[in-house]
């Protein structure tokens, strides 16, 4: 766990009670005013995915790069209240923003940018209506399978196909295999095939094309992004994503974050491939031939 390197403190924070302080400091702002902070309720998740949807967007809007990059790999922000002692005689109840990261980044959010990351929270939190005094960033937690982990765990312990991808950071989730590769669900496997079977009629449009499927890639400004498919043509590079299967559950709301992320690392053909989209094998063929068309005639 990371804490906030000093005590972030907010104006009016003795008002900060639960069921009491958040109410009023809310009421001035007119703002999720009927929520009970701390209590993990629907409206507060929905409360608490706006701040940090806001904390990216206004990161985005100073060109703080790499405040923005790192805020990709936040998976939620979390309230809690914390007993805190203000003097001897005195102990108030404050607000505190957990900030779950991916493990891979968590140590990334120690330094100057992590700093302006909580700051920004805080500072969103309460504009929003959540009076959040301190902040902490922590591990984001797998997701397991309740009374199913034990047998997950067997058969990974058992697996004799080589998994040769072994950036894939989804270590909590079931994976398909194929040609010895990991994938995250069955619509990549299938995009996989139909990538494959393109890359087989490749030479006959003087295309030559290599597939790396789901890398793990550290970009300049410190983010780590594991795009789904990366697609090097003509030594011109591209992206697909693979939106709306179990695999990306909550992505497309990421789609335009992690396109820009994308962009600002220089690769700006970015394709995405709905469940949909696999319906039709054969017109998502001749979109994809298009696509690698363009992906090779990049200046």
């Amino acid at each position: 766990m990371l804490i906030s390197s000093t005590a972030r403190r907010t104006e009016g924070v003795d008002r900060c009670r639960p069921g009491v302080g958040a109410h009023l400091y809310a009421a001035t702002m007119n703002v999720n005013e009927d929520i009970d902070w701390g209590h993990g309720s629907d409206d507060e998740k929905k409360a608490l995915d706006v701040v940090l949807g806001t904390v990216v967007e206004t990161m985005w809007q100073d060109g703080d790069l790499q405040s923005w990059g790192l805020l990709q790999d936040v998976t939620v922000i979390e309230v809690e209240w914390k007993r805190e002692m203000r003097s001897l005689d005195l102990w108030m109840d404050v607000l505190w923003a957990n900030v779950s990261v991916d493990p891979v980044s968590l140590d990334r959010f120690a330094g100057e940018a992590g700093d302006r990351i909580g700051s920004r929270i805080g500072e969103v939190a309460r504009r929003l209506g959540c009076p959040i005094v301190h902040y902490a960033y922590v591990r984001a937690l797998p997701s397991v399978a309740p009374l199913m982990w034990r047998d997950q765990q067997a058969e990974r312990g058992a697996m004799k196909a080589p998994v040769t991808n072994q950036a894939v950071r989804d270590y909590g989730k079931d994976f398909v295999l194929e040609d010895g590769l990991r994938f995250r669900s069955t619509a990549e496997r299938d995009v996989y095939l139909l990538l494959k079977k393109l890359q087989t009629e490749a030479p006959a449009a003087k295309l030559e094309m290599s597939l790396l499927p789901l890398p793990s890639a550290l970009l300049p400004n410190g983010s780590v992004r594991e795009p789904d498919f990366l697609v090097v043509v003509n030594k011109k590079v591209g992206i697909i994503e693979v939106d709306g299967d179990r695999g990306h559950a909550g992505k497309r709301a990421h789609d335009t974050s992690r396109d820009r992320l994308f962009n600002a690392s220089g690769v700006w053909m970015v394709e995405h491939v709905s469940t949909e989209d696999l319906d039709d094998l054969d017109g998502l063929a001749v979109r994809l031939k298009r696509w690698l068309l363009e992906v090779a005639r990049q200046a």
